[in-house]
């Protein structure tokens, strides 16, 4: 006889006769860092001063890019003469303006506040995993950052004994100190202003290695001075009427409203940025003052020479020797702003 049928249908019976419906095609997720599309112009300026550049390598390691975030951006390439082991080595670095670099970041996190957040999210992580141990990030969005107002430490240093100098304290550092010193024609002074630089910020440069490099950006960037010529000790008229216009000279504390009258301002809509300067009119009566000093006393040491380093030191207050902290780059706008007085 034949065999009963089974109680319950095959497997593809089964399937077959199954009421459930069909799986519907899965939607694409949305991307996990997708963000809807804003009005840029809507965001807060940059903080970052206008000139600023960074390298390729701090750009991707401060700002968390990857490389295709640079695409579309035209970095210049410089060789650079960089301290390796106590011994100078060339390397061709790719160069982009900072503010460039900000600005794909804000693309990729929805703007500044996002990308705040994410720094915020990344240091709160770091310092749970890392106690201690220094979070890097761009210096405009360190914690400590005061709209770009100079911070100064007070740090107790232990006295050194006569003639050693603490920021020479390697043979390394030692020949780039000499080196300083003959930029200046053996005077310490430029020496001393760029050690006194660095020191505001030394948490960028906290060893011998980093230090070095520095120095090295400095002697490669600023130029040669010449002497140091002091002021005649009893000023003369003209030298009076110099010291006394140069109390009129705006610095950068002078923002919130003292000698106003002698800044000017260039403002850009968009993308918002303010540039100050000294105004053109202010600038002319300090050169009248000069060529007074000149037309009393010539150009030697008793007349221009002694009168240029007088406005230099006012002028340094207000634009002087910068770093750029990242690329361990120097300007000198002191020098530039006296159109070819150092020649």
């Amino acid at each position: 006889m034949p065999k009963d049928a089974p109680a319950t249908p095959s497997k593809r019976a089964a399937r077959s006769t199954s009421e459930s419906p069909r799986k519907q095609p899965r939607k694409s997720p949305q991307k996990k860092n997708e963000v809807e599309p804003v009005d840029e112009s809507q965001w807060r300026p940059s903080r970052i001063w206008a000139g600023k550049t960074i390298n390729k390598t701090a750009a991707l390691e401060l700002y968390r890019l990857k490389k295709e975030h640079l695409n579309d951006l035209k970095p210049t390439t410089e060789e650079r003469e960089i301290v390796v082991q106590g011994e100078l080595k060339k390397v061709t670095t790719y160069i982009y303006p900072e503010r460039a670099i900000e600005l794909e970041a804000w693309r990729v996190h929805g703007g500044p506040e996002g990308f705040e957040e994410y720094l915020q999210k990344l240091r709160s992580t770091h310092q749970k995993k890392y106690p201690g141990k220094e979070f890097k990030c761009p210096s405009t969005y360190e914690p400590s950052y005061q709209g770009g107002a100079a911070t100064v430490s007070i740090v107790s240093l232990p006295p050194l004994p006569p003639g050693v100098d603490r920021y020479a304290n390697t043979p390394t550092l030692l020949d780039l100190k000499n080196r300083i010193l003959t930029k200046a024609h053996g005077d310490p002074w430029l020496w001393d202003v760029c050690n006194t630089h660095l020191r505001f910020d030394w948490s960028q440069f906290p060893n011998n290695t980093n230090h070095a490099k520095a120095i090295h950006a400095a002697i490669r960037d600023l130029p040669n001075y010449p002497p140091r010529t002091p002021p005649p000790a009893d000023l003369p008229p003209s030298f009076q009427a110099l010291e006394s216009l140069l109390t009129e000279a705006p610095t950068r504390d002078s923002l919130e409203g003292d000698n106003m009258v002698n800044i000017r301002v260039d403002e850009v809509p968009f993308p918002s940025e303010t540039y100050y300067f000294w105004s053109q009119d202010y600038f002319t009566r300090v050169y009248n003052a000069l060529i007074d000093v000149i037309r009393a006393h010539g150009v030697g040491a008793e007349g221009w020479e002694a009168a240029r380093w007088i406005v230099y030191d006012k002028y340094r207050q207000w634009d002087g020797i910068k770093i750029h902290q990242e690329e361990k780059l120097f300007r000198e706008m002191s020098y530039t702003a006296q159109d070819g007085a150092f020649g």
